[in-house]
């Protein structure tokens, strides 16, 4: 109905063929102002023909802009799994004295064929933060209840590279730590908060002076987004 060549011919009911055709002529009538997303658990083929009906609505470089992730820039990023067997062997092999896992669990997780939960008992120090006492916890010397990302400061990095501040609702229920909170620890910053770890990173990111940055971090909160991150 939108004129992508080789669109495969489906065999729909009457009521959905009905809302197909509303639909495809809400998007006809917006043109290059429509978008058209494919759910992330979507086959290929579905994703396929989201891109080619987006390129034939014009959508692409309207409301539709391609980046390469960002993780995808990242050192050995593009074999993940080299990456957690490369660690396996570091503790099968005794060179790991401190393991620290935050909010994963690959103890369950991992491949089988890795054998994670047997070598990471080889670390002399195991610490886990986590929302659940599951597999990976069990086997920690130290396990930390970590706070919700409602109840703590934390910032994060979207696919194309902008990053957001994430600002609490509520104070901590259960005495909880972040990342924030661990790794700053872990660095020696003890008397931190993971408000004073998360703004003073990004006012050394600013250059700008206390009073600038004052503007800078609370208009970034306000807009939900950390300008020139992309």
């Amino acid at each position: 109905a939108l004129g992508v060549a080789g669109a495969p011919q489906a065999s729909i009911s009457e009521e959905a063929r009905v809302f197909a055709d509303a639909v495809a002529e809400d998007l006809r009538a917006a043109g290059a102002r429509a978008v058209v997303v494919a759910g992330e658990a979507q086959p290929p083929a579905v994703h396929a023909l989201a891109h080619a009906i987006n390129a034939a609505l014009g959508a692409v470089g309207t409301t539709l802009e391609y980046t390469d992730p960002v993780v995808a820039n990242a050192a050995n990023a593009s074999d993940q799994i080299a990456g957690l067997r490369q660690l396996v062997d570091d503790l099968n092999s005794g060179a790991v004295e401190v393991l620290v896992v935050l909010d994963s669990n690959p103890a369950f997780s991992a491949p089988a064929d890795l054998g994670f939960a047997d070598a990471m008992q080889r670390a002399r120090l195991r610490v886990v933060l986590g929302y659940y006492n599951d597999e990976t916890a069990a086997l920690g010397n130290w396990f930390v209840p970590s706070t919700h990302n409602l109840e703590s400061w934390g910032d994060a990095r979207a696919y194309d590279g902008s990053a957001t501040l994430i600002q609490p609702l509520i104070d901590p229920l259960y005495g909880g730590h972040n990342a924030h909170n661990i790794l700053s620890a872990m660095l020696g910053q003890t008397t931190e908060s993971d408000f004073d770890v998360v703004r003073g990173f990004w006012q050394q990111q600013s250059g700008l002076e206390e009073a600038e940055f004052d503007n800078f971090f609370a208009g970034s909160l306000n807009n939900g987004v950390v300008p020139g991150t992309v």
